[in-house]
């Protein structure tokens, strides 16, 4: 199973793709990878620290993304499937969506035509579990991470709302499960795992 968390900064996706993980490890004795995107690879990982690094244009910022993503899928994602494993991606293409084509306003048409390019014949295609969380959750957990800030992360309120309101449409174009991600890290879980058996 290939199973894709997202959602805004603060929602708890990086937490609860890990918590995931270990309990489909643990309770359901589910051979499960985490990976991350960007990143996942030695390759993908490098690409994530040029789009961390700085802001750039759209059109790089939004192709630096799918290079990163095709390795990723290419190189981690395909074999793990293919090998019967469950994969576990913080973020993916709905933030991608919501970052590239509605924040910087890259073109739908060529989200829709890379999106289609890079699915195209994986094992099997993803489920998207989107976390929806209040503005002040958001905002309290980003102030209590340990890791950097980067210029992605969300420090107004309208910006908040645009990529919250972002996520919503895509999950209701892709019948993308939402999750309410308010609670706790095991309450996240349970949500996802309730719609994955």
């Amino acid at each position: 199973m290939f199973i894709v968390l997202d959602g805004c900064d603060g929602s708890g996706k990086s937490t609860a793709a890990k918590a995931l993980q270990k309990y489909l490890l643990e309770e359901l004795h589910v051979d499960a990878l985490w990976t991350r995107d960007p990143g996942g690879t030695p390759d993908a990982e490098k690409l994530r620290d040029m789009l961390l690094s700085s802001k750039k244009d759209k059109y790089t910022e939004f192709f630096l993304f799918q290079a990163s993503r095709a390795n990723l899928l290419h190189a981690c994602i395909i074999p793990a499937l293919e090998a019967g494993k469950w994969v576990i991606v913080d973020r993916f293409i709905p933030s991608t969506f919501v970052y590239q084509v509605v924040d910087a306003g890259v073109p739908r048409s060529l989200f829709d035509e890379c999106t289609a390019a890079l699915l195209a014949g994986l094992p099997e295609q993803p489920k998207n579990f989107v976390l929806e969380v209040s503005f002040e959750t958001s905002q309290y957990r980003l102030s209590c991470r340990q890791e950097q800030s980067n210029h992605f992360d969300i420090t107004k309120r309208e910006v908040f709302d645009r990529r919250s309101h972002g996520y919503n449409v895509y999950a209701q174009q892709t019948r993308s499960v939402l999750i309410d991600a308010n609670g706790s890290t095991d309450s996240i879980v349970q949500q996802i795992v309730s719609n994955l058996v």
